[in-house]
């Protein structure tokens, strides 16, 4: 997995599996990869997340879970569609973020971090087509968060269970 910035730079890169998905979403298992409070989420390098990546939407969600599976909340990247590559004879998921970011609790409540960035820096550099696909995917994140649907549908994922036995060990305790 890995995430770039808008300038093309890689900004964090981990492993990851693919655990499930269709036609429209790949999800992967991952593991956290630092510790860190985002917003009063409180995650730690290990824990479990699963991760939604659209190939025909801008945006991604995290499913932000502790150790013991219980769901902390949401991540959400303004990103492109996932691309594949071979990268040392892996295959790599890559995606450009474009600085946005949603969180929302496990209640459901959103806070948008970032948008300045977003609005002053890399909203100006994207071709008007891809200006308009951003505001829509936006528009199309705050309905699912709204409506609870997709990633955000009540038991929606993957158990921690499943996790354990798709990732590898020790990934989880």
């Amino acid at each position: 997995m890995r995430k770039r910035s808008p300038d093309g730079t890689i900004r964090i890169s981990y492993p990851a599996r693919i655990v499930g998905g269709n036609r429209d979403y790949t999800l992967l298992g991952a593991r956290w990869t630092h510790d860190g409070d985002f917003d009063g989420f409180a995650m730690r390098a290990g824990d479990p997340v699963l991760e939604y990546f659209y190939r025909n939407m801008w945006y991604g969600v995290i499913r932000l879970m502790d150790r013991r599976g219980h769901l902390v909340g949401w991540y959400c990247d303004l990103c492109t569609p996932p691309e594949i590559e071979m990268i040392g004879g892996q295959m790599t998921l890559s995606y450009t973020d474009l600085a946005l970011d949603v969180f929302v609790d496990a209640a459901g409540k959103p806070r948008v971090r970032d948008a300045a960035e977003f609005e002053d820096r890399v909203l100006p550099r994207l071709d008007p087509r891809a200006r308009q696909k951003s505001h829509r995917a936006l528009a199309h994140l705050f309905r699912a968060i709204r409506t609870s649907t997709g990633p955000f549908a009540p038991g929606r994922g993957v158990t921690l269970e499943d996790l354990r036995s798709q990732l590898y060990e020790p990934a989880f305790p």
